[in-house]
């Protein structure tokens, strides 16, 4: 094998890596997808979504953004 066919295969093998590590649910460096403040992050907009009374709601993504920078 000459090395102007060692680099597509090097990229090939790595590309195999990083869709063997999604599909098993690990990140690049092995870590959990999601991670836990992910997945913390997700319970609380779900408990958002089930009871509008826990957090202010938008209709309008600019006005959502008015506010934001004004804080």
């Amino acid at each position: 094998m000459g090395l102007d066919e060692v680099k597509p295969l090097r990229m090939a093998i790595s590309v195999g890596n990083v869709k063997n590590n999604m599909l098993l649910g690990l990140d690049m460096d092995g870590s959990e997808i999601p991670n836990e403040e992910t997945k913390a992050a997700f319970r609380e907009a779900d408990a958002m979504k089930a009871d509008l009374s826990i957090g202010k709601t938008y209709m309008d993504v600019d006005e959502m953004m008015e506010e934001l920078l004004k804080k």
